[in-house]
């Protein structure tokens, strides 16, 4: 088991080195609408007056809508802006071992080529599940996380899928075997967090823990649930701190991954004192999109803010596609 984790860990460092060199963020992102994709034309330093003109009101909410600021820090995370622990949840990020049948990874659904997610209408990995992957760009600048809003950290978000039976169907025990029994794997995980204590040893600083556990609370009789009620308190405390840190190490991770910016972004950036020009203009179609985004249409009411988000829940009546009421309740 050891010789096959080894090339394992180091398939995971180079997609990690592979990433940083090649950014997927940049080969997601190569598309014909310029007002979505970078573009590597080179910068103009004239403002250029704008075919379409603004009022002082649309100037006003414009510089509301960007640049987008620096990922805040999580005051639940204190390592949510250190570079280790983010190179430390690139790899678990990218390790299809957190899951139980050791086919899927974070990636699997967040896939850098499809914007961080899958492009399908509901997730499958495991099982299928019940909506669709959402993106991580600039997950990092909400309130809420997942569609429900279920959770308030990106760390405690990111430890769901792992579990859940329809997405990773992984067990927190058997990642904190992982973490001891990887070398690699330990020593990035010890660089940040502190040392794993030693798994079945007999001394009272070691765990005692099964090949497999973790809590099931609608299912007490599962065995897996059997299995973590045998483990003693301190055993389960320590593994839920160690479980918590590789959220916290991928949240780390997840928090670098924006979208680089958009026209819209490089347009705010260019744009004079008085709203009239800027060096990197917006079309007339544009242009025009923009003044009923803000006026007529009405979108800025809830798409505000540099993520073009209120980062609230809305229901805009939008039936099922078969018919009916919705079946999803959502937030409520």
């Amino acid at each position: 088991m050891h010789l096959l984790a080894l090339p394992l860990s180091l398939l995971g460092l180079a997609v990690g080195v592979l990433l940083i060199t090649f950014d997927p963020v940049t080969i997601a992102r190569r598309s014909p609408t310029a007002s979505i994709g970078r573009t590597q034309e080179p910068q103009v330093t004239i403002a250029i007056p704008l075919p379409v003109a603004l009022t002082a009101d649309e100037v006003r909410v414009l510089r509301t809508l960007g640049p987008l600021p620096p990922a805040p820090e999580d005051p639940t995370n204190r390592v949510s802006t250190m570079p280790r622990a983010a190179w430390l949840g690139q790899i678990l990020f990218y390790d299809p071992r957190l899951s139980g049948s050791g086919k899927f990874s974070c990636a699997s659904c967040h896939d850098p080529a499809r914007w961080f997610a899958d492009g399908l209408h509901v997730a499958e990995a495991a099982g299928v599940g019940t909506r669709n992957t959402p993106t991580l760009l600039n997950t990092v600048h909400g309130r809420w996380f997942t569609w429900d809003g279920r959770s308030d950290s990106m760390w405690s978000q990111g430890l769901q899928p792992i579990e859940n039976t329809s997405e990773m169907n992984g067990n927190r025990v058997a990642i904190v075997r992982l973490l001891a029994d990887d070398p690699q794997l330990r020593r990035e995980y010890e660089m940040v967090f502190g040392p794993i204590p030693t798994i079945d040893a007999t001394r009272r600083s070691g765990l005692s823990l099964p090949t497999a556990a973790r809590p099931v609370p609608d299912d007490p009789q599962d065995e897996l649930n059997v299995a973590w009620l045998a483990i003693t308190e301190a055993s389960r405390n320590t593994v839920n701190r160690i479980f918590s840190n590789v959220g916290k190490a991928i949240a780390a991770y997840e928090s670098k991954l924006d979208d680089g910016g958009a026209a819209i972004d490089r347009f705010i950036a260019g744009l004079n004192d008085d709203g009239t020009a800027s060096t990197d203009p917006l079309s007339p179609a544009e242009l025009r999109g923009f003044k009923l985004f803000v006026g007529k249409a009405g979108c800025i009411n809830c798409h505000s803010g540099p993520t073009l988000s209120d980062h609230e829940f809305h229901d805009i009546g939008v039936p099922p596609p078969d018919g009916g009421l919705p079946r999803d309740a959502g937030r409520y």
